[in-house]
């Protein structure tokens, strides 16, 4: 055996002499050299790319503004988002589980625990991210898989043009008034399963923290809502427009979503209900194996600054997780504030959610999608 076949690595200059001695035409050569250039040009340019899955709408467009352009600059990398539900970020991180195309994920806290049990995701720490210590504890999860960057209210909004008197009850969207008007989530979606919950409180005449556990008395309910229904949604994003059009009537979205025609004026109003609302916290978790690791950590770490965090509330209209934060005045009405408003909201079990989603939507698909 020759030297060059004990070789594990070779030079490209060693590579040349030896397709010398083996008589390789010069062509060969050259286009082995190119193939070389052209990986190295294209490993290049993917190092210089950060893709994160995350949602769209409001949220991506205040995050595009208050972190990205310094961060960019900073660190010489491009940032992609690739927007959408919990659900198709999901799918894009397990569809490449093997060769991991995205540093970040967003996703809501109710898939942290899948995510972190399926071995998708790693933790983080106030070492690698030190605004993790300005946090609101509870907004840490699963032992730092999953970090809090976001809350907003999974309410019940209605058309204040069409609906005059306010909306006191979860129950309204079986009222025969709004019979064709409803607007309603999926349970591929996170907030479609917090909707289920607060079924399920109607469905058993128990608060949603137990009523959540028999989640399958909800079931019912939603076929009698069928005929009440203008159409079911993945993401109320695209449900929006046609509530502040007057279209549909009713809608369980995000208040995130919805503040942002608020604030321009649409007749859209969060309905202060009886049976409580949920929270929704947007967490952002880094990838197992990723790429850019380290610019992933610093990432996270900018989007808790107080600095990010205020802007945040002020462009995406997203509660702050930072404790530090202070929320304009004119802002407190259309984004939750702290320990006092996190607390009237309603937080599920999530490793129960786990368990039985798979179930659920299986259900769902059977009996509400076609």
């Amino acid at each position: 055996m020759d030297t060059f076949s004990k070789k594990t690595t070779v030079s490209r200059r060693e590579w040349l002499a030896h397709a010398t001695r083996a008589g390789l035409g010069g062509a060969a050569i050259a286009s082995v050299g190119l193939l070389a250039r052209a990986s190295t040009v294209s490993a290049q340019a993917a190092a210089k790319t950060m893709a994160i899955a995350i949602w769209g709408g409001p949220f991506s467009a205040a995050l595009r503004e208050a972190l990205v352009p310094e961060f960019e600059k900073d660190h010489g990398v491009k940032v992609v988002m690739e927007e959408g539900i919990s659900a198709d970020a999901i799918a894009k991180v397990r569809t490449a589980r093997s060769n991991p195309q995205h540093t970040l994920i967003g996703v809501d806290d109710q898939f942290i625990s899948e995510l972190k049990t399926e071995g998708l995701i790693v933790p983080v720490t106030p070492k690698d991210v030190p605004n993790m210590k300005d946090l609101f504890p509870e907004y840490v999860i699963e032992d730092g898989h999953g970090v809090g960057v976001a809350v907003s209210w999974s309410g019940l909004h209605y058309n204040t043009a069409r609906v005059k008197t306010p909306i006191t009850s979860w129950r309204a969207m079986w009222d025969p008034a709004f019979k064709g008007r409803v607007i309603i989530q999926s349970f591929k979606a996170g907030t479609g399963i917090l909707t289920l919950a607060m079924t399920a409180a109607l469905a058993t005449g128990k608060p949603a923290q137990q009523a959540q556990y028999e989640a399958e008395a909800a079931f019912p309910l939603y076929k009698q809502l069928r005929p009440h229904l203008h159409s079911i949604v993945d993401s109320t994003v695209t449900a929006l427009p046609l509530l502040a059009q007057g279209e549909a009537w009713l809608l369980p979205t995000p208040s995130r979503i919805a503040a942002a025609y608020t604030v321009k004026g649409a007749p859209i109003a969060r309905a202060e209900v009886k049976e409580g609302q949920p929270m929704l916290l947007n967490t952002v978790a880094l990838v197992k194996n990723a790429p850019l690791q380290e610019q992933g950590r610093d990432f996270i770490n900018r989007f808790l600054s107080a600095k990010v965090q205020l802007e945040m509330a002020k462009k995406g209209l997203t509660g702050p997780t930072n404790q530090k934060v202070e929320v304009p005045a004119d802002l407190k009405k259309l984004v939750p504030v702290g320990r006092e408003d996190a607390a009237r909201m309603v937080r599920l079990d999530w490793k129960h959610v786990t368990k039985h989603r798979a179930q659920w939507v299986d259900w769902w698909n059977k009996e509400m999608a076609g």
